[in-house]
């Protein structure tokens, strides 16, 4: 016989050999419950629908021939087909008999989806197990690639079951929902560590997206960060919120009956959220672009997610066509990339320092003015500085040692503040009784206390590498505590006006030192954005470089 069409063997007993070879299955076929005295043979047999096997005994596994079987048609979808296509069977039909409350028979429904999924599982398992026997450890990989598929169903079916329940248990939930996206990510990338090319693709694809993101934080935050100063964080906020809301919608409509999809759009949106109170509350513009540089990384880790599993075969082709030749140009200029680790212990690796560049623009004066600020000599110099080349790098590599220092120094130019600095400048220089009582005017007028309790800190910070973390976390939140009068006082001391005077005459030379600040600033939102983001590249690359080591030794490609 060369075509069958929906054949039930199920619960025969093969008391003799008996010979399916070179069959062709055109629909499904049932061997559930079967026994095989003797010889079973599917020599050659083909089967283009999913077959069930489930409690299937063999008498004699050895004597089972599997050899030239052809289940090359059978992939997720025909799974699930199968799940849809048998689950409705006589007993279904009776419990569901003159039932009309909707949410019974889902529960009906459910119970017997989850049944065919676990009969499925079973099925594959049976056969995995008779080739495991023969030692055709190959072939078993293929039918337990197809267990697998039963299994992450099984989760989803799960799931659906466990949503509906008003007392489900939140934490089993979480766990099964971890399974199912395991099982999905294993399934999309590597076939279950059965296709090295696939998830070769895939390691390529996460190296070039990282590589590609970094060289769009160094490209782009100049004018990033001028953009995020101009607008209002809403509005910055409701741009990311689009694009978060479109890789939602992307995702919603492509697995829109999944209750996988559903929790994922829950998780970015209870993410979106989470940030977004964070940013809102936290004034500081370097960290909040930081965060939303990081979440800009997660969600291209999704799109490009996304991309991998578009089955258009013209953009599949276009799509890794660029992606091996930005590869090949990452792995020429920046090898580091393979690293997993390299982002993590050494991130200045990984891009080039825009203050380094800007300090070997400035001239000779200027790089001797801000190693002498370093050195806590304000005394600057308006002309250039005869010097040796030695003692002009020996400058320059002090001033990049005190990086930090120096921006602790430079914030006296925040153009949020430089006109009320100038006031207090103003006095410093012409009325020394009359200090205290300008910050004071200014406090008022701002109706907060930022100015003094700043101008305090110049006093009290040696400009060490030692940071106040209290004053640093108030500062960024913009809480002010008012001074007390004993700190007030300070300012009409002789010994301190004359070192706020030193340090507030740098406004004088701001044009000499423009930018300086700036560009601290980007390089550390860069260098914090690696630091964050490689943290997940390493997990990411570390677990694909298990998937092409595992994939490689079941297909023989390594000796195991």
């Amino acid at each position: 016989v060369d075509k069958l069409s929906k054949f039930n063997f199920s619960n025969a007993n093969f008391q003799d050999n008996v010979y399916f070879n070179n069959t062709h299955f055109k629909d499904y076929v049932d061997f559930h419950e079967c026994e095989f005295e003797k010889i079973a043979c599917f020599y050659g047999v083909k089967f283009y629908k999913t077959p069930n096997f489930s409690a299937c005994y063999f008498k004699e596994p050895k004597a089972v021939n599997l050899i030239n079987v052809d289940i090359d048609k059978l992939d997720f979808k025909s799974v699930e087909k199968y799940i849809e296509d048998n689950y409705k069977d006589e007993s279904y039909k009776n419990e569901t008999k003159g039932i009309q409350d909707k949410k019974e028979i889902f529960k009906i429904q459910n119970e017997h989806k989850l049944r065919y999924a676990k009969n499925l599982k079973d099925s594959f398992r049976v056969i995995k197990d008779v080739l495991i026997t023969q030692n055709n450890t190959l072939e078993a990989q293929e039918w337990h690639k197809l267990e697998l598929y039963a299994k992450e169903k099984e989760n989803h079916i799960n799931l659906s079951v466990k949503d509906r329940e008003k007392n489900a248990d939140i934490f089993k939930n979480i766990l099964i929902w971890f399974n199912c996206v395991l099982l999905n990510v294993y399934r999309n990338t590597s076939d279950h560590h059965n296709d090295f090319l696939k998830i070769l693709n895939f390691t390529v694809g996460m190296i070039v997206l990282y590589g590609v993101f970094i060289f769009f934080c160094q490209a782009c935050i100049e004018p990033y960060s001028k953009f995020f100063n101009e607008l209002k964080s809403s509005v910055i906020f409701i741009i990311i919120g689009i694009l978060v809301f479109l890789c939602c919608i992307m995702f919603y409509f492509n697995r829109k009956k999944s209750i996988f999809a559903k929790s994922i759009f829950f998780i970015i949106a209870m993410v979106f959220i989470v940030l977004y109170l964070v940013t809102y509350f936290y004034k500081t513009n370097e960290y909040k672009t930081i965060l939303y540089l990081v979440m800009c990384y997660i969600l291209s880790i999704y799109i490009c997610y996304f991309f991998f599993n578009i089955k258009n075969i013209i953009f599949n082709i276009v799509f890794k066509f660029m992606l091996y030749l930005v590869f090949l140009f990452f792995l020429i200029n920046s090898s580091q990339l393979i690293n997993p680790f390299t982002g993590v212990f050494s991130s200045d690796k990984l891009y080039e320092s825009k203050f380094e560049k800007r300090l070997n623009d400035l001239n000779t004066s200027a790089i001797i003015n801000l190693a002498s600020i370093l050195q806590n000599d304000f005394n600057l110099h308006l002309k250039d500085q005869n010097i040796s080349f030695t003692e002009l790098n020996s400058a320059k590599a002090l001033i990049i040692a005190n990086k930090e220092k120096l921006k602790e120094i430079l914030k006296v130019y925040d153009d949020k503040y430089e006109s009320d600095y100038k006031k207090v400048l103003n006095e410093l220089e012409n009325n020394t009784s009359n200090v205290k009582n300008v910050i004071e005017e200014i406090d008022n007028k701002n109706n907060n206390s930022v100015i003094s309790v700043q101008l305090n800190q110049i006093l009290n910070f040696n400009f060490s590498q030692e940071i106040d973390i209290l004053y640093m976390i108030k500062s960024n939140f913009f809480i002010s505590e008012k001074l007390s009068p004993e700190q007030m006082a300070l300012f009409d001391q002789k010994d301190s006006q004359d070192k706020l005077k030193s340090v507030l005459a740098l406004l004088k030379f701001k044009s000499s030192f423009e930018g300086i600040l700036e560009v601290i600033n980007q390089d550390e939102i860069i260098q914090n954005t690696i630091k964050s983001t490689s943290v997940l590249y390493s997990i990411i690359l570390l677990l694909c470089i298990f998937s092409l080591q595992k994939t490689a030794r079941k297909n023989s490609i390594v000796p195991s």
